[in-house]
């Protein structure tokens, strides 16, 4: 039997997301970033630097 005031925890509650969710999500996220292009302004600052 589950005690008062903590979850149980054979279940997830409402909301609650699996570890491998949050996981491939942030994959995804990185993955995308990877992606994109470096902003031209960007690009002239670190020229300026080098």
């Amino acid at each position: 039997m589950d005690r008062p005031g903590k979850p149980p925890s054979n279940k997830q509650n409402k909301g609650e997301q699996a570890p491998g969710d949050l996981g491939r999500a942030l994959k995804t996220v990185y993955d995308e970033t990877l992606r994109e292009d470096v902003p031209a302004d960007f690009l002239d600052l670190l020229d300026k630097l080098g």
